[in-house]
C-alpha cells in the first residue's frame, strides 16, 4: 500500500474516474513537486481544525460525508502551494502519533518512507504544520482508496501566520 501513497503524492497519476478541480498546470520550477489535482466529486470531503494557525503549530485533519464503501486513508498528509498558478506539494507529514516531522518536498530531496497503514476515514489525524513554511495560505491534503483501487486526493484550505 505504501507505493499507493507514494504515487498520490508525487503524482503518478490514478485510475480515479472523479472530476479533479483546477490548476492543471506543472509550473513553479524546483519548488516542492507537483501536486495532484483535489477530487471535487468524492463522497466525502476533509476539515482542518483550526483553519488559521502559527507555523510548527498542530492541526487536526477529519472528514464529513458519506464515509460507507470501505475507503482508506493513509497517515500521509501534504502541505500544497500555489505557485504561478499550479498547486506543488511542498512539504509530507505522517500522522504525529508515527513521530515525523515535516519533510520539505523537492526533486532534490529524498522522499520520505510512508508506512504502509491504512486507517478508516473516520479516524482523525493530528499533524504539525511545517514550521519553516511561510504564512500564507496553504491547502492541506490527504489520499485515500477503496477496495475497487479507487483513489481520491482530498484538500482543505489553512493559513499559516
Amino acid at each position: 500500500m505504501a507505493a499507493l501513497w507514494i504515487c498520490g503524492i508525487v503524482g503518478c497519476g490514478s485510475d480515479s474516474d472523479a472530476t479533479t478541480s483546477q490548476p492543471s498546470q506543472n509550473t513553479g520550477g524546483d519548488i516542492g513537486l507537483p501536486a495532484p489535482e483535489a477530487t471535487e466529486d468524492a463522497p466525502f470531503q476533509l476539515t482542518v481544525t483550526p483553519e488559521t494557525t502559527e507555523a510548527g503549530a498542530a492541526v487536526t485533519l477529519s472528514v464529513v460525508g458519506d464515509l460507507s464503501g470501505d475507503w482508506l486513508g493513509g497517515p500521509d498528509v501534504t502541505f500544497d502551494r500555489n505557485i504561478e498558478g499550479a498547486w506543488r506539494s511542498m512539504w509530507m507529514v505522517i500522522d504525529s502519533s508515527a513521530g515525523d516531522l515535516p519533510f520539505e518536498l523537492g526533486a532534490d530531496k529524498p522522499t520520505p518512507t510512508i508506512p504502509a497503514l491504512g486507517l478508516a476515514p473516520d479516524t482523525p489525524l493530528s499533524v504539525a504544520t511545517p514550521d519553516s513554511a511561510d504564512a500564507g495560505t496553504y491547502r492541506v491534503c490527504r489520499g485515500f482508496i477503496d477496495p475497487k483501487l479507487r483513489s481520491i486526493y482530498l484538500c482543505a484550505p489553512v493559513t499559516l501566520t
